[in-house]
C-alpha cells in the first residue's frame, strides 16, 4: 500500500468520524461553513486573489476563505482547512496555483481528499444518483450539474471526484463531461429552462436537509406548486416556476410532496465578513 493510499483512507476515515460524531447521516449533503462554525471555529470570508484559504490554530482557532473563486471552490476550501485543523497541521496558508507542477505536500494531499470525502462521500453520491433513477455511466452534463450543485461542489470537481477518487465514471465519460465545462453558461440555461446570467439550483423533492445556498440573483428551479415563505427570494412563474435571490436573509421552500421545508439562504453578492453572519437580513435602508 502506496503512502498517498494510506493517507487518502485516513481522510476518509477522519472525514466519516466527523460527520458521525456530528450526528450527519452518510447520504446527507453538508455545508463546510455550518460545520466549521458549529465547530468553535472563526471563519472570515475575504477578497484575497492571491489566497485560496488560511488556517490558523490559537485560543480561537479561525480561517479566512478568498471569495474570489465561485462558491463551489469556496465550500472545498473551506474543507481544505477543515482538514488541516482535523489532521492539527498547525497554521496553514494555502495560496491560489493554478499549476500542474505543484509541489507534493502530504498534509495538503491528505486535507484535501478530508475535503472531499467530507463534502461528497461515495454512499452520498450512489443515493443520489440512486433518488433520481441516473446512471452514473450515461450520465448527460445537465444530470452532472445538478448533482455538483447539490453536494455544493464545482463541477468539474465532482467529474474529477467521480473519475478518479470513487471509480464511477471512467476516463471518457469523464472527458466527455469534462468537455462542457466550456459551456457552463449553457447547461445553466438548460437547467433553469430559460437564459440566466446567475447560478442554477433544483429544489425539488430530492434535495435534502442541507439548506438551499445562494447569492443574489441566483435561480432556484422549483416543481409546480411549490411556495415560498420569506423576503429573501421572490418567487416567479414565467417561464417555469422559480425563485430568484433578492436580498440577504433566510425563507422556506414547501413542496406539495413533502411535510418538511426546504430553508433558503441568500448571501449578499460579493458578501465579505465573518461567515456566520453572509446570511443575516439587512435592516430596511442599507
Amino acid at each position: 500500500m502506496t503512502s498517498k493510499t494510506k493517507l487518502a483512507i485516513r481522510a476518509v476515515k477522519e472525514a466519516t468520524r466527523l460527520r458521525a460524531r456530528l450526528g450527519i447521516g452518510p447520504t446527507e449533503s453538508v455545508c463546510p461553513l455550518d460545520i466549521a462554525i458549529g465547530l468553535g471555529i472563526i471563519v472570515r470570508l475575504e477578497a484575497l486573489p492571491s489566497l485560496e484559504g488560511v488556517y490558523s490554530p490559537g485560543s480561537r482557532d479561525a480561517m479566512v476563505i478568498s471569495t474570489n473563486r465561485p462558491w463551489g471552490r469556496i465550500r472545498h476550501t473551506c474543507g481544505h482547512e477543515l482538514g488541516h485543523h482535523v489532521f492539527r497541521h498547525g497554521a496553514n496558508v494555502d495560496e491560489f496555483d493554478q499549476s500542474e507542477q505543484r509541489k507534493w505536500k502530504p498534509e495538503e494531499f491528505v486535507a484535501d481528499r478530508f475535503s472531499t470525502a467530507l463534502l461528497m462521500p461515495k454512499l452520498a453520491v450512489a443515493a443520489a444518483l440512486n433518488q433520481r433513477s441516473w446512471s452514473s455511466t450515461n450520465l448527460s452534463p445537465e444530470q452532472a450539474f445538478v448533482l455538483a450543485q447539490g453536494f455544493g461542489v464545482g463541477y468539474t470537481n465532482f467529474i474529477s471526484h467521480l473519475e478518479r477518487t470513487l471509480g464511477m465514471i471512467d476516463r471518457q465519460t469523464a472527458d466527455r463531461l469534462r468537455g462542457s465545462r466550456g459551456s457552463l453558461r449553457r447547461l445553466r440555461d438548460t437547467v433553469a429552462g430559460f437564459e440566466t446570467l446567475h447560478d442554477v439550483f433544483v429544489g425539488d423533492e430530492h434535495w435534502g436537509a442541507r439548506p438551499i445556498d445562494i447569492e443574489t440573483g441566483d435561480v432556484v428551479v422549483i416543481p409546480p406548486g411549490a411556495m415560498f415563505s420569506g423576503r429573501c427570494a421572490q418567487l416567479k412563474g414565467d417561464p417555469l416556476p422559480h425563485l430568484v435571490g433578492v436580498a440577504a436573509g433566510q425563507g422556506q421552500l414547501k413542496l406539495r410532496t413533502q411535510s418538511r421545508a426546504i430553508r433558503i439562504r441568500v448571501c449578499r453578492k460579493g458578501f465579505t465578513g465573518l461567515a456566520k453572519y453572509r446570511h443575516l437580513e439587512e435592516a430596511d435602508g442599507e
